[in-house]
């Protein structure tokens, strides 16, 4: 099995290509990261978007509707 920091490094370096010139700032979209992580580190969150019955749509607006944050369509997209 590949180790997790191998997996994770080229989502990582994309992601700070992507908001390396964002207006936003690297400290914004740490932010909204690590709340996202929050809410995906649920374990009801978790259960409800594994749900079969949900498309990747319904899963979408489920998660982005249980962070407080703002998610732009930049980080929708990401």
């Amino acid at each position: 099995m590949a180790e997790l920091s191998t997996i994770a490094r080229p989502y990582a370096e994309a992601l700070f290509a992507a908001v390396r010139d964002d207006s936003q700032g690297l400290e914004s979209w740490s932010a909204l990261l690590s709340e996202m992580a929050q809410v995906a580190g649920l374990h009801d969150v978790r259960e409800a978007l594994n749900d079969p019955r949900l498309n990747n749509g319904q899963r979408l607006e489920l998660f982005t509707g249980l962070v407080k944050s703002q998610v732009t369509e930049k980080a929708r997209n990401f």
